[in-house]
């Protein structure tokens, strides 16, 4: 209430109160650093949390050509990991109501398209994670970990279906996120 005058507008700093108000948040702030022991995990907090603020109220600079293109890039790379899918091992494209799938591997019959596409190329599925419905993981730990067990065992079709469908997991990437702003 000290902050504001009459509606919520904010109170002139030169307004005696508001003076008091900030002397005591200050001083009551000190005397609880005094009593609070400080670890250094609070003090690389408080160096991050400044960074944050700093960005936040004065923004960073951005290549945007560049942040396009890796944009561009990214899609084009889930297009045609999406693509590979639809045409080598019938990976659905559409949802139920017939419209383009914004995440078709996550549904119903593009869950069963992925272990379908791996069981296809030998993949073994023994030891994957199974989701609740039964379906195989899609956290990138466990497609990460599928991916290098393909490349290493010399399974070159698993490992374009897991490639292929763990980029589409990243549809929304940073890049993108960071376009939108």
């Amino acid at each position: 209430q000290l902050m504001t005058v009459g509606s919520g507008g904010p109170r002139p700093v030169d307004d005696p109160r508001y003076q008091d108000y900030c002397r005591d948040d200050v001083s009551l702030a000190l005397r609880l650093a005094q009593v609070i022991p400080q670890t250094d995990y609070d003090r690389r907090e408080m160096d991050v949390a400044a960074i944050t603020a700093r960005a936040t109220l004065e923004g960073f600079r951005v290549d945007l050509p560049a942040l396009t293109a890796r944009v561009t890039e990214l899609e084009e790379r889930s297009a045609a990991g999406l693509a590979l899918l639809s045409d080598t091992y019938g990976f659905p494209v559409t949802n139920a109501q017939g419209k383009p799938a914004k995440a078709p591997q996550r549904t119903k019959d593009g869950k069963t398209a992925f272990e379908a596409a791996l069981t296809a190329t030998g993949f073994p599925l023994v030891r994957w994670p199974r989701g609740k419905d039964g379906s195989l993981s899609l956290a990138k730990e466990t497609m990460a970990y599928a991916l290098a067990h393909a490349e290493n065992t010399g399974n070159p079709g698993a490992a374009s279906v897991i490639r292929a469908v763990s980029e589409m997991n990243g549809l929304r990437n940073n890049a993108a996120n960071l376009l939108r702003c």
